[in-house]
């Protein structure tokens, strides 16, 4: 089912816009032997998923069939390895039915589908790695796993930078000896640093320029609502002179600081919550506190809300977003060469956009209320443990 339900899309609707247009821009810089950290504002990663688009665009040529659709196989697959991963923690809590049911829930999920079956990005490839160093770490025999835990990790963290946010947490005390964390963090640093290595000998002016000059668009988050209001009112997509540089550069300071009071408490009361909940809460973090959110990093966070009501509020409300951002600015990705079968305005699409934009917001916000509000039950409680020891004493 997972494959059927991303696999129709892309054999219906499916063309090369948007992402896979870059994509395909990438290959060609391969096959053209060139230095892609020459060219600007257009490869902020390391080289370990440089070479899967040439790769692919070649499968496409020997197979005959359209790029966008060999692409999509990759992330296809890596979301019927996530169901896996799913299907095996169920297993370890419920029945087979009721896993089922659960492997079904991610099979059928929104937002997965929305990223692997119409937009078509590496990301899911970077989420099943993740998903299965979690999975390594947390349910099966810790000394035996974890260095390829580390490893699945590390190549996650290669493919796209943002699962380094998950470090701290698979670390935190009470989970792997001081030697074990030592290897661990070598391990998981080890993809990134051998094929970052030579480049870095050959350019490295212009990695350090690439890594550190790019902030995303603010397609989503508290600057997607912004930037809508703004062409709502104006006419303008664009936010004025260098306000979008300026503010996503503070948005990320806003979540590195918050970043880094979540972590502590994670060190602090590392039982406060299980690993999926840490895990979940630095991305949510990240959603609401920096400002340039794209669509297809709403997906990070899905598996690990599988087990979580919350999950399906925000997979609803997030795939709400998704759909009206395509419809906003790349309706190719929803249709195809198809017409619209609605007609509609841009100022009217961008209102429901902004709607939606508020509501995920808001999802992400109360999540991490829900978290502050643990945070103080868990402090007051051993606030009144002390007194009363120093009472009884």
């Amino acid at each position: 089912m997972t494959v059927l339900a991303r696999l129709i899309p892309a054999l219906m609707l499916g063309t090369e816009v948007a992402d896979l247009s870059t994509y395909r821009a990438m290959a060609l810089v391969v096959i053209r032997e060139e230095d892609i950290y020459e060219i600007r504002n257009f490869f902020p990663y390391t080289p370990l998923s440089l070479f899967i688009p040439a790769f692919l665009l070649h499968l496409s040529t020997v197979f005959e069939q359209p790029f966008h659709l060999i692409f999509k196989q990759v992330s296809i697959l890596s979301d019927v390895g996530t169901a896996i991963l799913i299907y095996l923690i169920a297993r370890r809590r419920w029945g087979a039915l009721k896993s089922t049911g659960v492997g079904l829930a991610w099979a059928f999920n929104p937002v997965s589908i929305l990223i692997t079956g119409f937009h078509g990005n590496i990301m899911p490839l970077s989420v099943f790695f993740a998903f299965w160093a979690y999975y390594l770490l947390e349910f099966c025999e810790r000394r035996r796993t974890f260095v390829l835990s580390a490893l699945a990790l590390g190549i996650a963290i290669g493919l796209r930078g943002w699962a380094i946010v998950f470090l701290p947490f698979l670390l935190r005390p009470g989970y792997l000896s001081w030697r074990q964390r030592i290897i661990y963090l070598g391990v998981a640093a080890f993809p990134s640093a051998i094929t970052l290595g030579p480049y870095l000998l050959v350019n490295f002016e212009g990695i350090n320029r690439e890594f550190f000059s790019y902030n995303s668009n603010p397609d989503f988050g508290w600057m997607g609502i912004w930037r809508n209001l703004w062409f709502l009112n104006t006419g303008n997509q664009f936010l004025p002179g260098e306000q979008t540089k300026e503010w996503l550069s503070r948005s990320r300071s806003y979540f590195l600081a918050a970043y880094a009071v979540l972590v502590a408490v994670a060190y602090l009361r590392p039982k406060l919550l299980d690993t999926s909940g840490w895990l979940a809460s630095s991305l949510m973090l990240f959603y609401t506190l920096f400002g340039g959110v794209a669509a297809q990093y709403l997906v990070w966070v899905v598996p690990f809300l599988a087990f979580y009501p919350y999950g399906l509020a925000f997979s609803v409300v997030a795939s709400g977003a998704i759909i009206s951002f395509y419809l906003t600015y790349h309706p190719g990705i929803l249709l195809g060469l198809y017409p619209s079968p609605i007609k509609y305005s841009r100022p009217e699409i961008v209102r429901w956009y902004s709607g939606f934009l508020l509501a995920l917001w808001t999802v992400g916000a109360m999540w991490l209320i829900w978290i502050l509000t643990r945070t103080a039950k868990a402090g007051l409680k051993f606030v009144v443990g002390q007194r009363s020891r120093v009472l009884v004493g």
